[in-house]
């Protein structure tokens, strides 16, 4: 028998010896987790929070934390939105705002809509037409329950759950 004969059965015994011995390795890393989301993950944390780029979630509830940049009437401010899909997003609540001024951060729960003035206008007590003319089809939040008592280093980002005080619905 030529000498590589002997040389093949070595390789062929440490192959299968170094498959053995990495098979548990290889088994618990397919533990029956999957790569994807896990189940009940909330679609903000998924998505990217990208709530407002596009009319996907229009009709859904989401809550966002982002800092104040312009106060427009009693009941409607605008939120830096850059997190959630849009450099600003307006925001309606059916009360009086609790006191919200530019710079705040606030944590905003709602519902993502489709903003027209003359849907708006009359049950939101809203301003001028042009104060709001460069939201108009845009999606905006109807605001069920408005938070300010959130930490400034929250300010941005963050799908954040529970929220307390300020309820605007």
């Amino acid at each position: 028998m030529p000498p590589y004969g002997n040389l093949r059965r070595r390789l062929a015994g440490t192959a299968a010896a170094g498959l053995l011995a990495a098979a548990p390795f290889a088994l618990t890393a397919c533990g029956g987790e999957s790569a994807g989301p896990e189940q009940g993950a909330d679609v903000g944390d998924v998505a990217g929070d990208d709530w407002f780029g596009d009319n996907e979630y229009v009709g859904r509830q989401v809550t966002l934390s982002a800092t104040v940049d312009e106060v427009v009437g009693p009941r409607s401010f605008v939120l830096g939105a850059q997190d959630y899909g849009d450099d600003s997003v307006l925001v309606l609540a059916q009360r009086d705002a609790p006191d919200v001024q530019e710079g705040n951060v606030v944590q905003v729960t709602g519902t993502v809509r489709e903003f027209d003035y003359q849907n708006y206008e009359a049950d939101y007590a809203l301003g001028a037409a042009d104060l709001y003319e460069p939201y108009g089809g845009e999606e905006f939040l109807v605001a069920q329950n408005i938070d300010k008592s959130v930490p400034q280093e929250n300010g941005t980002g963050g799908n954040t759950a529970g929220n307390t005080g300020g309820n605007t619905g």
